[in-house]
């Protein structure tokens, strides 16, 4: 057992992260591992490397809950490609595990300072994407981005919302379509990763629930917010939601 505060302080930051979640698709597994080490202080509590893995498998399962959630509001609002959550998510969950299997492996620094550098480049690449209107999703690329999207979600550790995002807008989708489709894939990978990280010890249930109770309440408003947002607005916050935390994360993954 963890002190009380720590269980406190993961559902105010699952809150955090299902608002993200609700309102750009992403973002929000990357937010919950610094939130869960750094706000709620877990990294305090224990070695760095022990803290990574555990707010790994204990938020991914959060997070994957929470955007099965998310995912279903979207979908009674129109926002979700049937077929493309399908074939995305049917590709990557067994890459996902094995990229999860590698993942325990790796230290936890260099999986933190990765993660904040793939977020950086992919902040760049969506705004260029912002005012791109959606075309013919492309089964195939579907199929071919969920593969490798899935083996990076589980081998760093997240759901992979903002990885999967831009991975479906390549395939075809506008950027409102493919948050809301991205969230099934988020669902599907997130699950996985927990459940690959929890054959080793890395997760705590009541982390877990703390996180998805406060996630839920997060989550309904960011839905929310964006149903009635601009296409092009959503694209900018995502963007600045990746370069910010994707700095962050290096720095304190480089911070001796």
């Amino acid at each position: 057992m963890w002190p009380a505060w720590l269980y406190a302080a993961s559902a105010i930051s699952g809150a955090a992260v299902g608002f993200v979640l609700g309102v750009i698709g992403g973002g929000g597994s990357i937010l919950a591992i610094p939130l869960l080490l750094y706000f709620a202080g877990l990294a305090t509590l224990t070695d760095l490397n022990t803290a990574v893995h555990l707010a790994v498998g204990s938020t991914a399962l959060a997070v994957g809950a929470n955007a099965l959630a998310n995912f279903l509001m979207h979908w009674r609002r129109g926002n979700v490609s049937p077929r493309g959550a399908a074939v995305f998510s049917a590709a990557g969950v067994p890459a996902a595990w094995a990229g999860a299997w590698l993942g325990k492996a790796t230290r936890g620094e260099v999986l933190l300072a990765a993660l904040g550098a793939a977020m950086v480049a992919l902040s760049i690449w969506v705004l260029k994407r912002r005012a791109a209107g959606g075309r013919q999703l492309n089964l195939a690329k579907a199929g071919a981005g969920g593969a490798a999207v899935g083996f990076l979600s589980g081998f760093l550790g997240i759901g992979g919302g903002f990885l999967v995002a831009p991975a479906l807008m390549w395939a075809g989708l506008d950027v409102k379509r493919a948050v809301g489709t991205s969230l099934a894939a988020v669902a599907a990978f997130g699950l996985t990763t927990a459940a690959e990280y929890a054959t080793s010890g890395y997760l705590d249930p009541l982390i877990s629930l703390a996180y998805l109770a406060g996630g839920v309440a997060g989550g309904a408003a960011g839905v929310a917010i964006a149903a009635k947002a601009p296409r092009e607005k959503i694209a900018i916050a995502y963007a600045a939601v990746l370069a910010a935390v994707g700095i962050y994360t290096i720095i304190k993954a480089l911070k001796p």
